[in-house]
């Protein structure tokens, strides 16, 4: 296996893990206080792998892309946990199925613009091949099967 696999394996676990924690403790807890949970408790084990005095030489437009960042993520995972209280998990779950894929779209039409500030990597048609039958998958497996029924008729005279 290469380190991609195995970091994309850990990352469909994490998913799943997640979704079904949030999904069975959002019967007890609201889901921005599930959120607010995730952010502190992420800030506590990450704030001592960070070197903050990097943040003075952040430039004006780099803060406002990560404010802006900052924000979508919460108004995102924000977004998620309503789904996730309102619909069932499987169906959610095409929401997370999609994402990866809206990002190989963005990352591929910033190469194609040559933006320099974001560093490119080539994806192969096997990988847009698979992030193709991912989502097919996805849909699938989430959406209801179309039964045929058969219609006694009259016999004809």
């Amino acid at each position: 296996f290469q380190s991609g696999n195995l970091w994309l394996l850990l990352a469909v676990a994490t998913w799943a893990v997640f979704a079904l924690m949030q999904k069975s403790l959002l019967k007890i807890y609201a889901p921005q206080q599930l959120n607010l949970l995730v952010y502190l408790v992420s800030a506590v084990l990450l704030t001592p792998t960070s070197s903050l005095g990097e943040f003075g030489a952040v430039t004006w437009a780099s803060g406002l892309l990560m404010l802006f960042l900052a924000v979508n993520t919460v108004v995102g995972y924000g977004a998620l946990s309503e789904a996730l209280t309102r619909i069932p998990a499987s169906h959610v779950s095409m929401i997370i199925a999609v994402n990866p894929l809206v990002t190989i779209l963005i990352m591929t039409t910033l190469a194609q613009m040559e933006v320099e500030w974001v560093a490119h990597e080539q994806i192969h048609w096997r990988g847009f091949l698979g992030a193709l039958l991912v989502v097919t998958g996805v849909i699938l497996t989430v959406s209801k099967p179309v039964r045929l029924s058969r219609r006694k008729t009259a016999p004809t005279i």
